[in-house]
């Protein structure tokens, strides 16, 4: 099974939809005095059915490069788990993706770390940075 047969429940309208459809949160960062609003990703996968599992790891290269488990990896440790029984990763959190296409690759990790085979998402555009403000507001009598 790979990411793209899996599905997830959108927590916004409730339907279910294939992961290639990224489920966005709202997200807000500070930068000195200024505010802006980035929506953060959650990566959402249901956990392994094996019992013994301790963990996951997420691999990632730029699109188009090779994945595999000499891949630069993220462990993720046990994600939290969504009312859907759904694990869900808010990559905007991990702070390692920068703006960006990027495949990334699943693992289960068990308590032997014996690792899984990789469940593959590919070309995943990401967008972390706000656009510029409008600029200077004034008013104008008329």
């Amino acid at each position: 099974m790979t990411m793209n047969d899996v599905k997830y429940k959108d927590e916004d309208d409730g339907k279910w939809k294939d992961t290639s459809t990224i489920n966005f949160t709202e997200h807000y960062t500070e930068e000195g005095t200024n505010m802006a609003r980035v929506r953060s990703v959650n990566l959402v996968f249901p956990p392994s059915g094996s019992p013994d599992v301790t963990g996951y790891k997420m691999y990632y290269v730029n699109t188009g490069e090779v994945l595999d488990y000499d891949s630069p990896v993220i462990d993720l440790g046990m994600p939290p788990v969504g009312a859907d029984g759904d694990m869900r990763v808010d990559v905007s959190l991990i702070g390692v993706l920068t703006d960006g296409s990027y495949d990334l690759g699943f693992t289960s990790v068990d308590d032997a770390q014996n690792e899984s085979s990789m469940s593959t998402l590919l070309n995943v555009p990401f967008d972390f940075v706000a656009p510029d403000a409008p600029g200077p507001v004034r008013v104008e009598i008329i």
